[in-house]
């Protein structure tokens, strides 16, 4: 009985951590078939936090899906149908990934729009 309350509580601590490959997360489909597909990934912990720490404020903490656009990398909040969703756009730099623009990209419409 023990052995199954630890199992749940480190089941339920892993759901509740804001890494992005989760349930949360969606794969946003192309309009059109001509772009890089927007692909799923999970990042190292340490470039994460560098990365989140270049977020505007407030925008750094809670869930965020990580994708990669040809060699672009987007961070993403959870997916949320009926708003719609939107992320930041990372460029490469040498060795260094710095966030493009302040301003987000938009990746889905609300539904209402499509």
């Amino acid at each position: 009985m023990r052995a199954t309350t630890i199992l749940l509580l480190l089941v339920l601590a892993g759901c509740a951590s804001n890494t992005g490959l989760s349930g949360y997360c969606s794969v946003f489909p192309l309009r059109g078939g001509k772009a890089v597909p927007i692909g799923l990934i999970r990042l190292d912990p340490e470039m994460e936090r560098t990365l989140r720490s270049q977020l505007p404020r407030g925008q750094g903490s809670g869930h965020i899906c990580w994708y990669t656009f040809g060699d672009q990398l987007i961070a993403a909040g959870p997916r949320r149908p009926d708003l719609g969703n939107s992320g930041y756009v990372f460029s490469r730099r040498g060795d260094v990934w710095v966030l493009s623009s302040s301003a987000p990209l938009i990746l889905a419409l609300p539904k209402v729009i499509e």
